[in-house]
């Protein structure tokens, strides 16, 4: 018997065992991808005699799953009442076999960055045969099912879902906050007048609501809600249009001149009232990207757009906040795209416990709220 506590000490053993033996018998609450032993185990199907893998709180990635779904052997947990959580990996040849029983699940982390405890026992122990019955007791008394391809899909959709909600929250440093005290912080903040900001906000809610379409708009309101022009008149009231974001796109900026239809049919695609869904923001992309005969992207025209029609769903990146946010968010990138805006920054913004809160009572928090993800702005725009 012996006790590894190291990643080296377990790699080791783990790969003498899966190339010295002929059988895998194995039961782990976790399953991973891209590894060596992932890649082995894929290599060695063949060598698979029983493998139970858990799927609860969506800890086994859903491309395991697919390279497993032609093997018979291969069978999942999902647990009603607590988690299965095993960690065993029984290895057989003829009448000689070794097994791993610790903390180790079947995840590139336990054999390279974790502090795992794992033991080593085999056929030569004392009391070796004792324990190979009760492993073979435990797993026959475990209850688990086959993976088809259409229950497949439905985990994947489940695990997609978890994992943009959860994976950034850990490292949001402080964003994950209650209504309260981020409703507190944007007001606190004092370089950017945060009532100007409220004013702005429901004087663009009130043009989108009284004229429906953004071509039916004048020509000034239009250049206000894109964010070409600073100080302006704006039904009958002046406001400092600039906030959230000062258009410098020429591309962008000529496309709102020339009223291009492109971009009213883009914002029609986003409802001004309820849920907006991640298929909305795709057709809006589709539709907003056949305004521009070039190939950049246009990502802070789109975003300013988008965060003035919905403040409450979308927020306006641009050179003067992304730096800030981005870092407070743990990304490595100041630089989304169409198609990283939404799962990198406004899935992980809207699990949040400020964004999730139900609508405040008093009038004035109410407004703050129509707006909250747009007033993200407040605490880094530099």
């Amino acid at each position: 018997m012996k006790l590894l506590t190291t990643p080296e000490t377990i790699r080791r053993e783990f790969n003498r065992l899966m190339d010295d033996y002929s059988e895998y018998r194995w039961a782990t609450a976790w399953a991973g991808i891209n590894f060596e032993f992932f890649n082995k185990l894929v290599k060695n199907k063949n060598k698979i005699r029983e493998l139970i893998i858990g799927l609860d709180i969506q800890g086994t990635h859903p491309e395991f799953i697919e390279k497993m779904l032609d093997v018979q052997n291969v069978r999942y947990v999902e647990s009603e009442e607590g988690t299965f959580h095993p960690k065993l990996y029984l290895f057989v040849r003829d009448d000689r076999w070794e097994m791993l029983i610790g903390s180790a699940n079947f995840k590139k982390t336990s054999f390279h960055k974790n502090t795992e405890a794992v033991f080593l026992v085999s056929n030569a122990d004392d009391n070796g045969n004792k324990l190979l019955n009760e492993a073979n007791d435990f797993f026959r008394g475990i209850s688990s099912f086959p993976m088809s391809l259409d229950e497949l899909e439905n985990y994947r959709k489940r695990w997609g879902t978890y994992h943009e909600k959860t994976s950034i929250i850990s490292r949001m440093n402080g964003l994950d906050i209650p209504w309260e005290e981020y409703s507190k912080n944007i007001e606190d903040e004092e370089n950017h007048d945060f009532e100007m900001r409220l004013e702005v906000l429901g004087v663009f809610r009130e043009l989108f609501e009284k004229h429906g379409h953004f071509k039916t708009m004048e020509s000034s309101e239009r250049k206000a809600i894109a964010g070409m022009v600073g100080k302006s008149i704006v039904s009958g009231r002046e406001i400092e249009s600039a906030y959230f974001g000062k258009a410098a796109d020429g591309f962008f900026m000529k496309t709102i001149n020339d009223n291009n239809e492109n971009i009213s049919i883009a914002l029609d695609k986003i409802p001004l009232v309820g849920d907006v869904t991640k298929q909305a923001y795709d057709q809006f992309i589709e539709c907003f990207k056949k305004a521009f005969s070039d190939k950049r992207k246009h990502i802070a025209g789109a975003t300013r757009l988008l965060a003035m029609k919905r403040p409450d769903a979308f927020l306006c990146i641009n050179g003067k906040n992304d730096k800030e946010l981005f870092k407070k968010m743990g990304m490595k990138s100041n630089k989304p795209t169409y198609e990283s805006y939404w799962p990198d920054i406004i899935t992980k913004l809207s699990a949040m416990k400020w964004c999730t809160s139900p609508s405040p009572a008093n009038e004035r928090e109410i407004k703050k709220w129509k707006g909250r993800m747009a007033l993200i702005d407040c605490l880094f725009y530099e």
